[in-house]
């Protein structure tokens, strides 16, 4: 399957070949990452989203620091529920939900059934070293993953806040990594001023 790694709204920088890996870097910031005519309404919501956060941000710490990553491997499903996953996989996940669950404090409900486990590593160490020891916790399970994405979305899901460059960098073997779990990888950079 050939993805492709794109930076704001939807511009292609360069291609990806890896079997069933798609990439998708997305970044939110008080100024457009890549703007053109017809994306001018969509950045204006994600200026508009970003401001939104940035109160949260400022309550949470986010604010002031270099960067700080979060790295986790995600499995939706209509059909499975957390229990069942923990079970087929013989791991508990970090969190879960099912679907009908509240989104935080929000009216908005979770779609499908969620479960959801962390690299295990602070937040301040890279996406790069949380990736590798997330594919090092699930490593012995890889099938199991595997199985599971014929009726489950997988998804490698790498969240970074940060105000200075980023480094998205992913070397062959953690792209080989997540391409075997039969996984998705969704990037999304917020830029905090």
């Amino acid at each position: 399957m050939l993805g492709r790694i794109a930076f704001g709204h939807g511009a292609s920088i360069a291609p990806l070949r890896s079997a069933d890996l798609q990439v998708g870097i997305s970044c939110v910031s008080a100024s457009p990452c890549v703007e053109s005519k017809h994306q001018r309404t969509s950045t204006r919501a994600s200026q508009r989203n970003m401001a939104g956060h940035s109160a949260r941000f400022q309550h949470e710490g986010y604010l002031g620091m270099t960067n700080r990553n979060i790295v986790r491997l995600q499995i939706l499903s209509d059909s499975r529920t957390p229990e069942a996953i923990s079970e087929t996989l013989g791991i508990q996940g970090g969190s879960s939900w099912h679907a009908g669950d509240a989104v935080g404090v929000t009216l908005i409900r979770q779609r499908s059934h969620g479960w959801e486990l962390r690299s295990g590593l602070p937040e301040s160490a890279s996406v790069q070293e949380q990736l590798g020891c997330l594919l090092e916790r699930v490593g012995g399970v890889n099938d199991r993953v595997e199985m599971l994405s014929k009726d489950a979305r997988i998804v490698v899901s790498c969240v970074v806040y940060c105000n200075e460059q980023p480094n998205p960098y992913l070397g062959s073997k953690l792209v080989h990594g997540i391409s075997a779990l039969g996984a998705d990888l969704d990037f999304d950079i917020y830029w905090i001023d």
